[in-house]
């Protein structure tokens, strides 16, 4: 953030792993963007649901085309539901957590 100038902003998304720390979670030097007169915003994806359609086709496009590898981290079976929420919240996933129910015992 020391090197960006205005009008830049500083967007802030995926915090979750950090909500339960200690220490209050994300520490960042915010002088930079008081001294570089910057814009900190947080972002939601619920904010810009006009746009989810062509985020999902366009998304989906390159998922078929190769272009974007989605990454996903899946627990099987009920008794997993749990440990993979609790896992999911400390940051333990890679992409997107998944619960597979079919065929589990």
């Amino acid at each position: 953030m020391s090197t960006m100038r205005r009008p830049a902003r500083v967007i802030e998304c995926g915090q979750i792993a950090t909500y339960d720390d200690a220490d209050g979670g994300w520490l960042v030097d915010i002088r930079p963007i008081h001294r570089n007169g910057l814009r900190f915003e947080g972002f939601n994806p619920a904010l810009f649901t006009e746009f989810h359609p062509g985020a999902i086709a366009q998304l989906e496009h390159w998922i078929r085309a190769g272009a974007v590898l989605a990454l996903e981290t899946e627990h099987r079976g009920f008794p997993s539901a749990v440990p993979a929420l609790l896992d999911m919240m400390r940051g333990g996933n890679v992409g997107k957590t998944i619960i597979s129910l079919t065929g589990s015992s």
